[in-house]
């Protein structure tokens, strides 16, 4: 067992709230802890020196504030179930089989899973969601790729950090004011500007939901492909089952979380399993491991949280990964990838399979 997930099992064998000396914070491993605590009125997202803070300020992401709720309804309005339907059927499907297409060719060639595969349909997708032209894919994620490496890591440049951010935000501001264009039907022409404070309460929100979907989805991605070809038989004898599709994806969510923890701070004194918590005391919510707690209520998949700071791209993360298995089922026999279920990931916050490749079956077996 790779070392994260028997750290994370010793925590939950304690069955009790942890509290780490060296890390000064609080470990909620458990199912009921990991739901009390980001239920909890008690507890609260506000941290001035969030990594995200640093680079967006204030947003709905990492703020309490009543004044994002109408932020919050309205971006998620885009992100609902209804909405994620009508994109599946306009150009998540399509965006999938260009992108497969692209990739595979003629199945003779090596592939570079992340580049090829899972940096791409979440950006596209987000861009289709804008109503961003395509040709902006690149630009795109190259600033965003560096925005979530800093907010991975904080000790990664700030500095080339706020230069990305700056850069996006140009370019929607010229999708906003016509000097792009942009799909009338998408989201940047269609959005109702009234929930936001101002012009950079615009922006940096906008940024933020870019950055968050693409970030998380792109470990899926990643961990989906790793857990498949781990179980490759079960995969080929039900490609067509439906059903199962869409329970491997959800249980591959919540075995690999892209994201496998959180924090969460003392908004007023309180007891908690005869733990007195104190104003400010910090509470990391351990979703990979609350995950693992099998057999305990309440059930559930903490992989994208709960409560009203619950993960907004859900839908939209499973839709893409549900979509993607559908398509790439039929390919699956034609290649093996290098990594497998055992293998540590790699990440500091986000977790992710790295440096996957795809390769072709005959290439395999002339290795050995």
């Amino acid at each position: 067992m790779d070392k994260v997930w028997k750290e994370y099992e010793e925590l939950r064998s304690e069955n009790n709230l942890t509290y780490s000396q060296k890390q000064r914070c609080y470990f909620a491993s458990t199912k009921e802890d990991a739901d009390f605590f980001f239920r909890s009125e008690n507890m609260t997202v506000d941290y001035p020196f969030r990594s995200t803070r640093q680079v967006f300020g204030k947003t709905m992401l990492d703020s309490d504030d009543e004044k994002f709720t109408a932020t919050k309804k309205i971006i998620g309005s885009y992100f609902s179930v209804k909405a994620v339907k009508h994109y599946e059927e306009y150009f998540l499907n399509r965006i999938i089989s260009q992108v497969l297409s692209e990739a595979l060719g003629d199945g003779q060639k090596e592939i570079d899973v992340e580049k090829s595969i899972s940096n791409r349909i979440p950006v596209l997708a987000i861009l289709a969601i804008y109503g961003i032209d395509a040709s902006w894919e690149t630009f795109t994620f190259e600033r965003l790729y560096t925005l979530i490496r800093y907010i991975d890591n904080p000790l990664n440049s700030l500095e080339i950090a706020n230069k990305c951010r700056l850069d996006i935000y140009d370019l929607l501001e010229q999708c906003m004011d016509g000097r792009i264009s942009v799909n009338p039907s998408g989201m940047l022409a269609r959005l109702d500007l009234s929930a936001f404070e101002n012009r950079d309460d615009l922006l940096s929100t906008l940024t933020m939901v870019l950055t968050a979907g693409m970030a998380t989805t792109i470990a899926s991605f990643n961990s989906l492909m790793v857990n498949l070809y781990s179980n490759s038989g079960h995969a080929l004898e039900n490609s067509n089952n439906e059903k199962w599709i869409r329970e491997f994806v959800d249980q591959t969510l919540r075995d690999f979380p892209p994201l496998h923890s959180t924090v969460r701070f003392v908004r007023s004194p309180f007891v908690y399993k005869n733990k007195p918590l104190k104003k400010n005391d910090t509470v990391t919510i351990v979703m990979a491991s609350a995950n693992k707690d099998e057999g305990k209520k309440p059930a559930g998949n903490f992989s994208f949280g709960k409560g009203k700071h619950a993960c907004l791209g859900i839908q939209l993360a499973q839709s893409e990964l549900i979509l993607f298995l559908k398509q790439f089922l039929r390919h699956l026999h034609l290649y093996t990838v290098n990594a497998h279920i055992d293998d540590p990931m790699s990440g500091h916050s986000i977790k992710t399979f790295s440096n996957l490749r795809l390769i072709p079956v005959e290439h395999a077996k002339s290795d050995f």
